[in-house]
């Protein structure tokens, strides 16, 4: 899977673009859950699904992805 760490999911305005969000979210938790760090947290008994949360906590309090700055 191509993915671009750095795509925005807002508009020139700022405008939230929620099916673009999604798709960003989705995209880079499935990367993440085939990663070796994932697997290593699976293997201490603890599941990734708070990295979702935390993505989708940055994208819609703080308005930012996992590379903005």
């Amino acid at each position: 899977m191509t993915f671009n760490i750095n795509q925005s999911v807002f508009s020139k305005d700022g405008e939230y673009l929620e099916k673009k969000a999604i798709q960003y979210r989705e995209q880079l938790m499935q990367l993440f859950e085939q990663s070796p760090e994932a697997q290593a947290l699976r293997d201490e008994g603890i599941e990734p699904g708070w990295a979702d949360m935390m993505i989708d906590f940055g994208i819609s309090y703080p308005g930012v992805t996992a590379l903005s700055s």
